[in-house]
């Protein structure tokens, strides 16, 4: 049951939009981290609210980085999530294994239980999930099994494309709680049903891409845990007649056959990343994640952070004093040992003594200026002399790259993926794009035929 509530979501741009920001922000837990420049408070005179736009750039913007691309590269919608997280009433406790938090998993608001939602009819919760849009009449625009793209061999049916448009439609209703106005004009090519429709097809090819390299590269789903999983999931709902509302009513799913294919694609992923890089990409050899590190510019280092006071410049002493003692060990075999000593003792930078007692592993901007340049400047093991922020008096040491090693960003967000990881990812993308690239892709009649605005009208009430 673990594999299932930990499908990656990437259906929804502006939810990984949110996770990009929640790095951010708990990021700023660290005094190291840079200042964003002032936002502008220059006000439009008129057109779309500045939110709007986001949303639809958001929309627009290609998924390039893998912050929460992240753990598996899956494209099943936040609603699934919610659905594999139901919670019991205010005396029932949740089952067990739901409550299994794994580092790189995404938190998502829990669904209502089935108990919770029984009095309620399938299409009165869909309507109300939301507001105003009739998604069962939605669903009913063409015969479930109506091929709409097909890749050498392989079918994406109007019930599985779907899911993916009642994803991205649903959220955006929630951003336009007076009515989505399919007309409304942004500063980029193309409409909001065209992006819309855009950004379902780019899910569709990509989980039509894993299909595909799985089958070129023989990988084999483990067919025991699936099942496993599913059946766990039939259990925690009651029965399959149950499981099977809430997929409807919560997901979009027209049954669980669709569902199951979609869960099936996830272990695919898994299935293909443990053939290529082996378990947690433990195959990918150091000379491959060093390659990577260098390319991304990412640099590991420690430092000894003394906090200024005002005019008092007894910060400066305690810091030159501190440095002495330092030079004195230099060249000793267990410096790193004796520097880190150093910091656990004397740092006022709580969240790296805490967070990273080995050292920060970061990219350029990541980090204040003076900080960041001077470490940029030193060798693997080299000491700096005193470095001044507006934080206060640093040291620096800087370390070769612990290539299991969480970097600042991701680890500052809760997001435990190590740098090999992060190259095994990067590969993999290549990989994906090469099997997009030799992929014969058809789409078909009806796929022409579909008129976002028209399906998914608001309904007046």
């Amino acid at each position: 049951m673990k594999k299932l509530i930990k499908l990656i979501t990437l259906v929804f741009p502006a939810f990984i939009c949110a996770a990009s920001a929640d790095a951010d922000n708990d990021s700023e837990d660290s005094t190291l981290k840079a200042h964003p420049e002032d936002p502008s408070t220059e006000e439009l005179d008129s057109g779309p609210s500045e939110t709007e736009k986001q949303l639809a750039k958001n929309l627009y913007t290609t998924r390039t980085f893998l912050i929460a691309t992240i753990a598996v590269l899956i494209l099943i919608s936040s609603v699934l999530l919610a659905l594999l997280l139901p919670r019991g009433g205010a005396d029932t406790e949740p089952p067990e294994e739901t409550a299994v938090s794994e580092p790189d998993a995404i938190v998502v608001v829990p669904a209502e239980s089935p108990a919770e939602s029984q009095d309620e009819t399938p299409s009165a919760s869909l309507n109300n999930h939301v507001h105003g849009i009739d998604f069962d009449q939605a669903l009913a625009t063409f015969p479930p099994e109506t091929v709409m793209i097909r890749v050498n061999g392989l079918a994406f049916t109007w019930a599985d494309f779907y899911v993916l448009l009642y994803g991205t439609v649903g959220h955006i209703s929630q951003m336009f709680p007076t009515g989505i106005d399919w007309t409304q004009e942004f500063d980029f090519d193309g409409s909001l049903p065209e992006l819309v429709l855009e950004q379902a097809t780019e899910d569709a090819l990509t989980f039509l891409a894993y299909e595909y390299g799985a089958g070129y590269l023989g990988a084999v789903v483990d067919e025991d845990m699936l099942r496993s999983d599913l059946d766990s999931l039939i259990e925690m709902y009651g029965s399959m007649d149950e499981l099977e509302a809430a997929l409807r009513e919560r997901g979009g799913f027209y049954s669980f056959a669709v569902y199951e294919r979609l869960a099936r694609i996830d272990f695919a992923v898994t299935a293909i990343l443990d053939e290529l890089y082996g378990p947690e990409f433990a195959s990918l050899s150091d000379e491959f994640v060093a390659d990577f590190v260098v390319r991304n510019g990412y640099i590991m280092a420690m430092h000894i952070l003394r906090t200024k006071d005002g005019d008092d410049d007894s910060s400066l002493q305690e810091i030159e004093a501190i440095l002495a003692e330092l030079n004195e060990h230099i060249g000793d075999d267990d410096f790193e040992s004796i520097f880190q000593e150093l910091m656990f003792v004397h740092s006022e930078d709580p969240g790296g003594v805490m967070s990273f007692p080995d050292g920060y592993l970061f990219l350029p901007h990541e980090m204040v200026t003076p900080f960041s340049e001077a470490s940029y400047e030193l060798e693997y093991g080299e000491l700096s002399g005193i470095v001044e922020s507006e934080f206060g008096y640093h040291i620096i040491l800087r370390l070769p790259v612990d290539y299991d090693s969480v970097p600042f960003s991701l680890e500052s967000a809760g997001r435990h993926i190590t740098i090999r990881q992060l190259a095994g990812f990067e590969d993999f993308e290549t990989r994906l794009q090469e099997w997009r690239d030799s992929m014969d892709i058809e789409f078909t009649p009806e796929y022409h035929a579909i008129d976002i605005e028209t399906i998914f009208a608001w309904c007046v009430h």
